[in-house]
């Protein structure tokens, strides 16, 4: 409708905070698709390419090892030149499993034991104009 306000919110957190370390990789898709930032990855043992990370796997693609750090697309299956992190800090509440699963504890004890720290982070920085 004509003349009302529309409220629209920016997110101006990223997921990564400090300085961190990165390695130049393949993310594998197995179709068309966007990850979003903060898709927490695994690596495949079978050709050593980054994946999509699922808990419900158990061929080593269960466990968390990197953060894609910028949304990535894909327009058919195929594997995407990035750049992972792989240690360093990241905002807890950016962390996501590209199929729904909740991140627990278990997923930020087995970041960290990759030199990932995800950080519950109080956002200060959020303008609240409504």
């Amino acid at each position: 409708m004509a003349g009302e306000l529309v409220t629209t919110n920016f997110d101006t957190g990223g997921v990564v905070m400090g300085n961190n370390e990165y390695e130049d990789g393949l993310l594998k898709f197995p179709g068309a698709d966007t990850y979003v930032a903060g898709t927490i990855l695994a690596r495949d043992p079978l050709d050593e390419t980054w994946v999509v990370c699922d808990p419900d796997e158990s061929d080593g693609t269960e466990i968390p090892s990197a953060i894609l750090t910028i949304e990535t697309v894909a327009t058919l299956a195929s594997n995407v030149s990035i750049r992972g992190m792989i240690s360093g800090k990241v905002r807890l509440d950016k962390l996501v499993y590209d199929g729904g699963h909740a991140v627990d504890v278990a997923t930020v004890d087995a970041l960290r034991s990759f030199g990932i720290l995800a950080v519950d982070v109080d956002e200060v920085g959020v303008l609240d104009n409504q």
